[in-house]
């Protein structure tokens, strides 16, 4: 026995079996990871798009989520791949429906048969409408508290004034307001953008429709507040000795205030204070204008006003003298008077109205307002019916053109309009 224990033949054979044991016994950790990471299973959700396959040319569909959560479980080495890619597809198909509400199955194509998934819904419910089209017409939207204090909106524009609009046949039908809303705030100056187009229902609910072009090029004109009035000139102080005033006149007889437009309304004229205590003999004084309170500023700074003066007689005499200046520049006074008429309309003229219409985009709508002067008993008898204001077209095209306004007056009247020109678009009739 001791023998056959002894013997190193049996002691090599058992020590190879202990060891092919304990080969088979321990396995290396790392061993595990790897047959795991090729081999095991995983789980993972996928947020995915949604697909809608339907005929697109006839029918609008409504209702269906913009995405689907997909549950994919599989082998780890097929499925990170799916994950990092996303390259399969999750769908509704439609095109054998017709109008109405359907609800339908979530289908997914793409994906590998060894993955096992679920869809989040699994059915949706949608409803096919019909697909329509009109021409519809765009107007710029901006408002007064976008606009910094003491300006307003002369006119405003979209080009092109129209699009098509295209959308599930309830919700073009629903349409009242199709819009291009300008942004900002503290607005001051006119400015041209283009601007997306947008689509209201009458409670101002947005639709969701399509339009072709997108957007429009919007030209807003933008003013301030302004009123233009008589200059009344007011003496101050007293000419040098010997001197007396026999008349001052302003250069011109108008001035445009410009501000809020519950400050600027409200007055009438504007009053030229003439310092003549340095007058000696007849002369030109340029006299500052004094804004009242609330205007923001004036059509000029100063006024040229001509004093025209005459040497007086005795000390005896000044009396008499002054006297009679007063009489000479009242009578001035009550011979020749000021008048303002508003809205008075500019015509269009050489133009055929047949083949075009018209718009005025400045000033809009398209009137003036005219300050008169003359004698007073002529001028308290005029209308604005006795005054022809007009602007003349040459070559006529469709498009915007900026014109020379011109005011025929009565004889023995001179007249000045608020605007010197006009701004008018002509769109040629189809």
């Amino acid at each position: 026995m001791d023998k056959f224990i002894d013997n190193p033949w049996l002691l090599r054979i058992t020590a190879l079996i202990l060891a092919i044991l304990l080969f088979f016994t321990v396995k290396p950790e790392s061993d595990d990871k790897t047959q795991n990471t090729l081999s095991g299973t995983k789980e993972e959700t996928l947020e995915m798009p949604l697909t809608v396959r339907y005929d697109n040319s006839n029918f609008v569909v409504a209702g269906e989520p913009e995405t689907v959560s997909v549950k994919l479980k599989g082998p780890i080495g097929i499925l990170l791949p799916v994950k990092n890619s996303k390259n399969f597809e999750t769908y509704i198909d439609l095109k054998n429906k017709t109008i109405g509400t359907h609800k339908v199955k979530v289908r997914v194509s793409g994906l590998s048969d060894k993955l096992d998934y679920t869809v989040e819904p699994s059915s949706v419910t949608v409803q096919i409408q019909e697909r329509v089209s009109k021409q519809v017409k765009v107007e710029p939207q901006i408002t007064q508290q976008q606009l910094a204090t003491g300006h307003y909106v002369v006119a405003s524009a979209a080009a092109p004034q129209t699009v098509t609009v295209t959308g599930a046949a309830e919700d073009v039908n629903d349409i009242a307001y199709v819009k291009a809303i300008v942004p900002g705030s503290d607005i001051e100056k006119s400015f041209e953008r283009d601007i997306r187009v947008k689509a209201f229902d009458a409670s101002w609910n947005p639709l969701e429709v399509s339009f072709s072009p997108r957007t429009v090029h919007v030209t807003v004109d933008v003013g301030e507040y302004n009123k233009t009035v008589p200059l009344v000139v007011k003496q101050k102080g007293e000419p040098a000795e010997g001197v007396n005033i026999v008349s001052m006149k302003p250069e011109q007889a108008t001035i445009t205030l410009y501000g809020p437009k519950q400050q600027v309304e409200t007055i009438e004229n504007l009053t030229l204070n003439v310092d003549v205590s340095d007058v000696t003999a007849s002369t030109t004084k340029a006299v500052d204008v004094v804004l009242p309170a609330g205007v923001t500023y004036a059509s000029t700074a100063k006024v040229n006003v001509s004093v025209n003066t005459e040497a007086g007689a005795a000390t005896g005499e000044d009396e008499s003298s002054n006297n009679d200046d007063e009489q000479t520049e009242e009578t001035d006074t009550v011979q020749t008077t000021q008048k303002t008429l508003k809205n008075v309309p500019i015509n269009v003229l050489n133009f055929d109205p047949d083949a075009y219409t018209i718009d005025f985009v400045r000033p809009n709508p398209g009137t003036v307002t005219l300050t008169i002067e003359g004698e007073k008993d002529a001028i308290e008898k005029l209308s604005a019916a006795d005054f022809n204001v007009s602007v003349e077209v040459e070559d006529v095209a469709e498009g915007t053109k900026t014109m020379s306004i011109h005011v025929e007056a009565p004889e023995g009247i001179k007249a000045k309009a608020s605007e010197t020109t006009a701004k008018v678009k002509f769109t040629k009739k189809s």
